[in-house]
């Protein structure tokens, strides 16, 4: 977990010698005003969210799983009849269910955090990340029109669930962020192997943009451009810092920094060196 100024900002791994919330490796080194604590990695190679009361829930493509902030085992919330790619687990607004991704067949499934039940809401195929609106609907980056096609973003409404496309941008799927004002951050990717250099933008469209609908790049803000990658957005709701996993495996370079309108500009808060970070998070 890293501790930033105004709020704790917690980032995972999925590499099997650095799991997640596994401790710092000799090349994590925190910036000054920064710092860096270990949390016990309940679930390697899974995604994770934080429910409000600290508690953590586990994606690992098979199970849904609940853990106290200490890492113990509290209980299974939901189990899929058969392994699929974990995209993504986020908790809604008020904590008492999270909503899990997967991209092999594109399913998002409600599942309650008490694990007294779970649901299909819509299948959103290739989908990749998720943010949470201020109206409770969930923002999703998936590539449903295929790989290579480009990437979409769409509303999903939760009850009764229901999908709606606000745009479609160029390039591979990226993550996304939303801010307390409901403003859209998402950061590019390139649909080439591997990526040329700078080839990831941070873009935000407002809320009023992502009302109307109709995103795309050449309506989008640029915040920021020019990055090594993007595996994980988060913006921190009281500092009003958007952080950026920037994660480029040709390069092994894979750091959290803050967004600035140029790499140069853009404050490096870790330097990670080793793994993947699958999820960056604002505690």
């Amino acid at each position: 977990m890293l501790h930033a100024p105004t709020a704790a900002l917690r980032a995972g791994t999925l590499a099997a010698a650095l799991a997640l919330f596994a401790p710092g490796a000799a090349a994590d080194v925190p910036a000054p005003g920064y710092q860096l604590t270990t949390q016990p990695s309940p679930a390697a190679y899974a995604v994770t969210c934080s429910l409000p009361g600290g508690d953590r829930v586990t994606f690992d493509g098979l199970s849904v799983d609940r853990w106290s902030a200490d890492g113990n085992y509290l209980g299974n919330l939901a189990t899929l009849p058969a392994f699929v790619f974990a995209s993504f687990v986020t908790a809604t607004p008020d904590g008492s269910a999270v909503v899990i991704g997967e991209s092999s067949v594109g399913d998002l499934l409600l599942v309650q955090a008490d694990g007294s039940s779970s649901s299909p809401l819509v299948q959103l195929a290739y989908n990749y990340s998720a943010a949470w609106l201020p109206s409770g609907d969930l923002v999703v980056s998936a590539a449903t029109s295929g790989l290579g096609m480009g990437n979409d973003l769409y509303r999903v409404q939760l009850s009764p669930p229901s999908s709606t496309l606000l745009g479609h941008v160029d390039g591979a799927s990226g993550p996304v962020a939303v801010s307390a004002a409901g403003d859209l951050y998402y950061a590019t990717q390139s649909d080439l192997f591997p990526p040329p250099p700078g080839a990831t933008d941070v873009v935000m469209w407002t809320a009023a943009q992502v009302s109307a609908g109709s995103l795309s790049l050449q309506n989008a803000q640029t915040v920021g451009a020019g990055f090594e990658g993007g595996s994980s957005l988060a913006l921190d709701p009281v500092g009003g810092g958007l952080y950026l996993a920037e994660t480029h495996f040709g390069l092994s370079l894979y750091r959290i920094v803050r967004v600035g309108p140029t790499p140069a500009a853009s404050r490096v808060v870790v330097d990670q060196g080793v793994a993947y970070i699958s999820d960056l998070e604002i505690l």
